[in-house]
């Protein structure tokens, strides 16, 4: 099982780093709209193949959501047909901009 292991908040929101594993890809959807949730996330890819995980980021303070998440697809082939399906597919409202996460080190 792969895991996506929090490091660190840093000033950019949420440094992030992954396991390295072939096929498997984590990708970053931003503008969601705030009332969002995890469970309507995973079912918008789950129509491309396997979602291993699915997270939002919420503020620390208020609770409320930051309007991204993070999706992990276990197979490459079928995350990369959602990455060209849903980027700027308008979803609630939104125009969701959808890519593959960047791995960062924690500063």
């Amino acid at each position: 099982m792969t895991h996506c292991i929090i490091n660190a908040v840093g000033v950019d929101g949420l440094s992030i780093m992954t396991k390295n594993i072939r096929g498997y890809m984590k990708i970053l959807v931003r503008n969601l709209a705030r009332s969002t949730t995890e469970a309507e996330l995973k079912d918008l890819f789950q129509a491309f193949g396997n979602v291993q995980s699915c997270q939002l980021v919420f503020d620390s303070v208020s609770g409320e959501s930051k309007g991204f998440g993070f999706v992990d697809m276990p197979k490459a082939g079928e995350a990369k047909v959602a990455l060209k399906t849903l980027n700027n597919k308008e979803v609630a409202g939104n125009k969701i901009r959808v890519k593959k996460a960047e791995n960062k080190k924690a500063p």
